[in-house]
């Protein structure tokens, strides 16, 4: 009788490590198929949102891969190589989301409620919340995408009187530097507070560089330069896309 009440023991305790496994294999191959739907939908969804749409053919190539672990069966790996997949695509969407950001700013927009939702998103990101973080950046560049095409519609109806103000500070920064450079390039930003300027010192022989200006009042001050090639952390002062277009220009 023992010995039958110890083989019973022995089965429940067998049958329980059994179903535990299943369980837990269950479970893993639940979450793996869920990241790997996400996944997709974010494939499907996000070329439309990229300023970079070619960016996703490597996360394409990377879920095929992926695929084929989830196929045999190795859902653990499958599960995190899907997981990476989507924190690259939303890590996409975040680098864009603060470009966008900054092109606005230049230009003096309100960006505090494209900001929030930037936030929201990195947020829901953080909590694994992954397509209500989709979400948020697919409305932060729909409004971003309607605030251009009203500031470009602004821009076609002003450009006659903005052409002639750029052309009035263009000889205004051309006075200011020619004591000491000789100007070859003049770039007003949009928001017309900061201006680039390619030029040569006269003062020693060098190759041309580049300045950076402030407006201020009717006056243009010197802020960073000449040189060829700014960091941010050498001018703290330069917002983000003064120093991208110092570089570019």
């Amino acid at each position: 009788m023992k010995k039958v009440l110890a083989l019973v023991l022995l089965a429940v305790v067998i049958a329980s490590g059994i179903a535990f496994i299943y369980i837990k294999n269950q479970r893993t191959h639940d979450a793996a198929a869920d990241y790997g739907t996400i996944l997709a939908v974010l494939i499907n969804d996000s070329p439309g949102l990229l300023q970079d749409p070619k960016k996703i053919e490597g996360i394409k190539t990377q879920k095929e891969e992926t695929d084929k672990l989830f196929d045999a069966k190795s859902y653990k790996k499958a599960s995190d190589g899907y997981k990476k997949g989507i924190e690259s695509v939303l890590g996409f969407l975040e680098t864009d989301a603060s470009s966008f950001l900054d092109e606005l700013n230049s230009y003096g927009t309100d960006t505090k409620n494209l900001g929030q939702l930037g936030k929201e998103a990195k947020q829901l990101s953080d909590k694994n919340d992954y397509l209500g973080s989709f979400e948020k950046y697919k409305e932060l560049v729909s409004n971003y995408k309607k605030i251009k095409a009203e500031l470009n519609k602004q821009a076609l109806t002003a450009k006659p009187a903005l052409e002639n103000q750029v052309a009035s500070e263009k000889t205004l920064i051309q006075y200011k530097l020619n004591k000491d450079y000789k100007v070859n390039d003049i770039l007003i930003l949009g928001d017309g507070k900061w201006a680039v300027v390619k030029v040569v010192p006269l003062t020693i022989a060098t190759d041309e560089a580049k300045v950076a200006l402030k407006k201020s009042g009717s006056d243009w001050v010197l802020q960073a330069g000449p040189g060829t090639y700014f960091l941010q952390e050498d001018f703290p002062e330069l917002p983000s896309y003064v120093i991208e277009k110092l570089n570019a220009f």
